[in-house]
């Protein structure tokens, strides 16, 4: 496999956008997906700029679209490694790829005439940043774990606030790397500050618990994944998802103001849901999130110089080893 060349030097045309998006889909849906996924999905391929979400999805749930047909459309090298690593992202996003998963990547590898040794390396470096979060939480128990100690609120409050402030500054940050792997390793980073805000509340968790509360805030985290891929191919024509805090910043500076205040949120949300003994309805979990993600997005301006100097200073490698223990 030809190395990914710079998201600047690839001009996708509208017919290689479906593809992609297409292919994306198809790697989303090989180990089955959430309805809050598939909306979120919708979204991003809404935002591409001529993609028909919903005739997209028709089309290949209905097969009217397959895999060799969308591989045709990429005619370049550089589109045709970006797209696989791209469908990688999709299904690592939810963890280690499963047997379907693997199928389907072996298959796409094979349709778009990737070096097996390189897809193979870039598959290994993406599970190890999906496997981050084994090395922190246990498989999920028969049973949720009880808290094993209550601190005092007092005492954690600004070490948490630090936390999770630190946190969606090195998430915003890991979207300005240029290497578009490291989009993968924002979702290891956001379940590991869910996973350590609960530990200061108490509460011994495992990785079940955690994405559940991911999910019952709204956190697609494949649509969080192939958004930020998407925005660094697509560059502006994803700007629309990010809000008006990112109108005006090209597309890296707008991925990072998505992904600092969605990480900002999530860690806002576990403090509220652990420090409240987990008493939390589902209904005011997902109005905490919407309202801590719009507080993240106006954060991000006085933060912003923190996340270019963390982008500046972060080894993608080193970060890994440090999420695996």
């Amino acid at each position: 496999m030809d190395p990914i060349p710079p998201t600047s030097t690839l001009a996708p045309t509208l017919s290689e956008r479906d593809a992609v998006a297409a292919l994306c889909l198809m790697a989303a849906q090989a180990d089955g997906l959430r309805p809050g996924e598939r909306t979120r999905l919708g979204e991003v391929f809404e935002a591409l700029g001529g993609v028909d979400s919903a005739r997209l999805f028709k089309d290949v749930l209905l097969g009217h679209v397959g895999m060799d047909e969308a591989v045709a459309a990429l005619t370049s090298p550089g589109m045709r490694a970006y797209a696989f690593e791209m469908a990688v992202g999709a299904c690592d996003a939810d963890g280690h790829t499963s047997g379907s998963e693997r199928a389907f990547l072996d298959a796409l590898e094979r349709a778009l005439g990737l070096e097996h040794a390189e897809a193979v390396a870039l598959l290994e470096q993406a599970e190890a940043l999906a496997d981050a979060p084994l090395a922190i939480m246990p498989v999920a128990a028969a049973l949720e774990p009880e808290p094993a100690s209550v601190p005092d609120a007092a005492a954690v409050r600004p070490d948490l606030d630090r936390l999770v402030l630190n946190r969606a500054i090195l998430a915003g940050a890991l979207e300005l790397l240029p290497q578009s792997l490291a989009t993968m390793a924002i979702v290891p980073v956001q379940l590991k500050t869910v996973a350590d805000v609960g530990k200061a509340h108490g509460f011994a968790l495992d990785q079940g618990s955690v994405r559940e509360l991911l999910a019952i805030a709204g956190v697609g985290l494949t649509g969080q994944v192939l958004e930020g891929y998407a925005r660094k191919l697509f560059g502006g024509a994803l700007r629309g998802i990010a809000g008006k805090a990112a109108g005006a910043l090209g597309a890296s500076a707008t991925s990072a103001v998505t992904t600092f205040a969605t990480t900002y949120a999530i860690g806002k949300v576990a403090d509220a849901y652990y420090g409240g003994g987990r008493t939390l309805a589902a209904v005011r979990i997902r109005e905490l999130f919407s309202s801590e993600l719009e507080r993240g997005r106006t954060l991000f301006a006085r933060y912003q110089g923190d996340v270019q100097q963390q982008a500046a200073t972060t080894n993608l490698g080193e970060l890994t080893r440090q999420l695996r223990g």
